[in-house]
């Protein structure tokens, strides 16, 4: 693609992917046995992502630098998560994976591919000592120093919050977004307490 500048995670990711300086150095072709990108999945959270541009509160633009060396997959996932999103291995290929409200309901692992007595489901109650809100901790526009955003606040909580759960928000530099960060993280913890496990056969592969 077009040399130039972006704060659109999945151009970032793709950079890092394909870079051949300081990233992975993959092949950025479409077509071929070398495709190493999953190109729906990166275009299609690119035009999504490009369209809430409009709106910065919903735009999860990731205006960060890495000052030392990491992993290409440390780096995709911290590039990522601003946009609620990570990488993932998917037939050979990496692909975005996004958390967002799915029109269908898609079940990739089933009877087919679940060992035996293996599926197990654990539910977390709230511990006496739980953290009461969320911090986001993220960088100010103008003057890059750290900066937080809270949820719920006093209002909303019926109290003086107290014990922050606390979360460092990587190349967020939106105060707005942030807040709306903040309160996506605090309903993550309230409501998915659920965890499922599993063990499959043949390394995972779906039949």
């Amino acid at each position: 693609g077009t040399v130039g500048v972006s704060s659109n995670p999945a151009d970032v990711a793709h950079d890092i992917l394909t870079n051949a300086d300081y990233g992975a150095s993959q092949p950025s072709t479409k077509i071929g046995s070398t495709v190493f990108l999953d190109w729906d999945s990166f275009d299609d959270c690119k035009q999504l992502w490009d369209g809430y541009k409009t709106d910065p509160t919903n735009y999860p633009a990731f205006n960060g630098s890495f000052a030392t060396a990491d992993t290409v997959w440390a780096a995709l996932q911290s590039a990522l998560s601003v946009a609620v999103a990570r990488p993932v291995m998917h037939q050979a290929q990496v692909k975005i994976a996004r958390d967002s409200i799915k029109p269908h309901r898609a079940f990739m692992f089933n009877s087919a591919n679940i060992v035996l007595d293996s599926l197990s489901a654990t539910y977390t109650l709230s511990p006496e000592n739980e953290e009461d809100h969320v911090e986001i901790e993220y960088r100010d526009d103008d003057l890059m120093e750290p900066a937080y955003k809270i949820y719920p606040d006093a209002l909303t909580l019926g109290k003086t919050p107290m014990s922050p759960y606390k979360v460092k928000l990587f190349g967020c530099t939106d105060g707005d977004y942030a807040q709306k960060y903040a309160r996506l993280i605090y309903n993550r913890r309230l409501f998915q307490r659920k965890s499922v496990t599993f063990g499959t056969e043949m390394d995972g592969m779906l039949p």
